[in-house]
């Protein structure tokens, strides 16, 4: 469908009656570029779901709440720039918060299947909320553990050997020289030296005469 077919029908209208619905905003955003599919597979599914919502809805108060909208954070980190701690405290409301909606699908999976189907594909947070929490107060400052302490060495890799299983250095050898190309002068010359012909660079026999 054309857009200014969807202008005739007033579709843009229709996506700001629903976006107003959304309490989040990167959800308002995304409820205002939907658009009609010719595929009747797709639109049946979409009618399911938006059923399977419409019932959650009614029987529970379930929200996203503690989401932020992180587009401005992540935009910074686009761009090398340093997050401040109130950032980074966003970051993890944020992620528990997501953590939180994929368990709660997780048990209700049975009676909203495509809800669920949703939510599993959060991606998990692979140990940044306890990072940040490890990093940052919930007041926004920096804690004593967010850097090691004087002296202390940083974590090893955990297939690293620890220092007490770490094999003993090898001796210490001497150094070998580079080799030559046969044909370099200088590959003849050390070769001479090394094995001197009979008769050459060897020391003159000096026979012991006895005092008479």
């Amino acid at each position: 469908m054309d857009s200014k077919t969807l202008r005739i029908l007033e579709y843009p209208k229709i996506l700001d009656k629903l976006a107003s619905y959304a309490a989040f905003a990167p959800s308002a955003d995304l409820a205002r570029r939907l658009r009609p599919t010719s595929d009747l597979r797709e639109a049946r599914r979409r009618l399911a779901l938006t059923e399977e919502a419409r019932t959650l809805l009614a029987a529970s108060d379930l929200s996203i709440g503690g989401a932020r909208d992180l587009r401005p954070i992540l935009e910074k980190a686009r761009r090398s720039a340093m997050l401040e701690p109130h950032e980074l405290l966003d970051i993890k409301s944020t992620l528990v918060a997501a953590r939180n909606l994929a368990r709660t699908f997780e048990r209700l999976e049975s009676a909203y299947p495509l809800l669920a189907d949703l939510a599993a594909q959060i991606p998990p947070p692979l140990g940044l909320i306890d990072a940040i929490s490890r990093t940052i107060s919930e007041r926004g400052e920096v804690l004593d553990s967010a850097s090691p302490a004087p002296g202390a060495h940083p974590p090893r890799p955990a297939n690293r050997p620890r220092p007490s299983d770490e094999p003993p250095p090898a001796p210490h050898q001497r150094p070998q020289s580079d080799p030559l190309p046969a044909g370099c002068p200088r590959h003849h010359a050390r070769r001479a030296l090394r094995h001197p012909p009979p008769g050459r660079f060897q020391r003159p026999h000096q026979s012991h005469r006895t005092r008479q």
